[in-house]
């Protein structure tokens, strides 16, 4: 057992105001004196190694999250590259002010302001879509128009294709609005409202159709030298072993019913493939149970 170090008397000493002078020892004017004692602790606390008390873990400060919208614009903007989670909202933000802009500068501000702008996430293809509505009063005058833009968050997903895009659906909505010019979709009144977004931004181009590049998730290649086609989808939705069936069933089925109409070749192709399947995969199962057996293993199931 460790002897105890003499200083812990020495602070149990000091620390205790109710023991005697006498127990204590006193000086001449009756007072006890604690300069001994405390020298003594010193010295032999000064020759001790203690342990350290840790600190405690100072607590994250949260971040400050602002709730106006140019604030949280202005804070994601300042990086070249906006972090994924960011990008939407900033892609969003320069459509609505795009808009804005536009509607002022080119359109004198009689596009409907309040025009929502979606982004919608079943545009796979198509860059952006422009709705129109004339909705008339109890007089049968036009009350007002009701309007919406669509934007693809799969095509567009850069403000390049958010100036040329968007700018093309806003000719749509002043071609119809403006002009009555529902037919043909890209007319007169389209063009004539399409050079004058041009000739006030340069920077836009407004085409009849996009020939922007899309990233598709998932990609599959044709491996016949003869084609080597590669088809691009936003989910897993081709199964290659169908398409295959079909390519090879295809032209025979079609030669030896030449009245059915296409939609029901491929209802009925689709059928053969999927009990052709079927079969297969019992027959796979009949042989595993088969060896299982063989092997004196009981297969029963069920």
């Amino acid at each position: 057992m460790h002897p105890i170090p003499e200083y812990f008397f020495y602070i149990e000493e000091i620390k205790n105001p109710n023991k005697s002078a006498k127990s204590r020892g006193a000086t001449g004017n009756g007072k006890a004196s604690n300069s001994g004692y405390r020298s003594q602790i010193r010295n032999d606390i000064e020759g001790t190694v203690l342990p350290e008390t840790p600190r405690p873990r100072a607590r994250p400060k949260p971040k400050a999250r602002s709730v106006a919208l140019t604030s949280e614009l202005a804070s994601v903007s300042l990086s070249p590259k906006p972090a994924p989670r960011n990008q939407a909202k900033v892609l969003q933000a320069a459509a609505i002010l795009l808009f804005a802009e536009l509607n002022s500068s080119v359109f004198g501000g009689k596009l409907p302001k309040d025009c929502p702008i979606e982004w919608s996430k079943k545009l796979n293809t198509t860059a952006g879509r422009a709705h129109w509505k004339r909705i008339r009063g109890a007089n049968g005058n036009v009350a007002r128009h009701d309007t919406r833009i669509e934007l693809s968050t799969k095509v567009v997903d850069c403000e390049e294709r958010i100036k040329n895009t968007l700018s093309h659906e806003m000719c749509h909505l002043a071609a119809w609005i403006f002009d009555s010019e529902m037919k043909p979709p890209h007319g007169p009144a389209f063009k004539r409202w399409s050079d004058r977004i041009m000739e006030a931004r340069p920077d836009i181009i407004i085409s009849t159709c996009h020939s922007y590049e899309i990233s598709y998730k998932y990609e599959w290649k044709c491996s016949s030298e003869q084609c080597g086609r590669t088809y691009g989808r936003h989910s897993k939705s081709i199964d290659p072993e169908k398409q295959a069936y079909l390519k090879t069933h295809m032209k025979n089925f079609k030669v030896a019913n030449p009245e059915m109409q296409h939609g029901e070749v491929m209802r009925r192709l689709g059928e053969m493939f999927r009990a052709e399947k079927e079969a297969t995969v019992d027959e796979e199962l009949d042989q595993v149970m088969a060896g299982m057996t063989k092997l004196g293993i009981n297969s029963h199931i069920g």
